[in-house]
């Protein structure tokens, strides 16, 4: 599976409210990406710490970004565990 990243806006363009929301999202769901790469915390925990408020709203967010789920990203995606 093909690592997925969201792209971000050029710089120094003028951001309407929404496209400042876009970006914001975008900046939390690369924050949840790095956590469920290098973390065991719950998708709960995940999604607190990248400033979603519920895991579903994380999932609903991550999954129109990314196409996959934050666990399957996990899966694929994580390093290997410390025992």
């Amino acid at each position: 599976m093909k690592r997925r990243r969201v792209r971000t806006p050029p710089v120094g363009q003028e951001r309407s409210g929404a496209e400042h929301a876009a970006e914001l999202i975008h900046q939390r769901i690369q924050l949840a990406q790095r956590l469920l790469e290098t973390s065991d915390l719950p998708v709960d925990s995940v999604a607190e710490k990248s400033g979603f408020s519920t895991a579903a709203n994380l999932r609903k967010h991550f999954s129109r970004a990314v196409h996959t789920s934050p666990q399957a990203y996990r899966r694929t995606f994580a390093g290997p565990r410390a025992s």
